[in-house]
């Protein structure tokens, strides 16, 4: 006997889970977009972020330059004031040490004219009878020692009538006479021989 009855499927073969699965891969595969958009909008928030994170740290290695060259120039301006005031400085401790130095002179020039005045017994004033070795002596007992420049200047002083050319042929002379001794050149002093002598003081 044939059996005529068209087999039918209850749901429960090989075929019942495939609508389900593709479901579930559909769900994954949203989420894994959704995902995706999620990191790509949070990779273009993080370039803008480094994007304004250089263009700063740009602008303050500028500033950092900037401020390294001024200081740098301010530096050479202060090196260079600095030095400028040191030698204004050393000018006008020069130019004071000068100025003490003309002031003493010209009292140990004055007393020396008196000397003068008196070795040739005119006190009253340095006249004519000063003779040039005694005006030089007197100079030098006066200042202890004299440049040629000085004690020409000194005679010029106490004897206007004599010619200074002469100066250096009588300061020779007393040399040679022992009289006058030369620490160096073109300095002169009076020799120990002529100290000592009374009345030479």
């Amino acid at each position: 006997m044939i059996n005529n009855r068209v087999p039918t499927f209850t749901g429960e073969g090989p075929t019942a889970n495939v609508a389900p699965r593709k479901s579930l891969l559909d769900g994954r595969r949203e989420g894994w977009a959704v995902q995706l958009r999620d990191l790509q909008r949070m990779r273009l928030q993080a370039e803008e972020l480094a994007a304004e994170d250089k263009t700063r740290l740009e602008a303050a290695t500028q500033r950092v330059q900037a401020a390294a060259l001024e200081l740098a120039a301010a530096q050479a301006e202060k090196d260079l004031v600095a030095g400028m005031a040191s030698s204004s400085g050393a000018l006008l401790a020069t130019i004071d040490k000068r100025i003490e130095q003309r002031r003493s002179g010209n009292g140990t020039t004055q007393a020396a004219d008196r000397v003068a005045a008196r070795e040739a017994g005119n006190e009253g004033e340095a006249g004519t009878r000063v003779t040039v070795a005694d005006a030089i002596r007197a100079l030098l007992r006066a200042q202890g020692e004299a440049t040629t420049k000085e004690i020409t200047k000194h005679i010029r002083r106490v004897r206007p009538d004599v010619n200074v050319k002469n100066t250096n042929p009588e300061l020779t002379r007393l040399v040679k006479r022992g009289d006058l001794v030369r620490p160096c050149a073109g300095v002169y002093r009076l020799s120990t021989r002529t100290s000592d002598i009374p009345g030479s003081r």
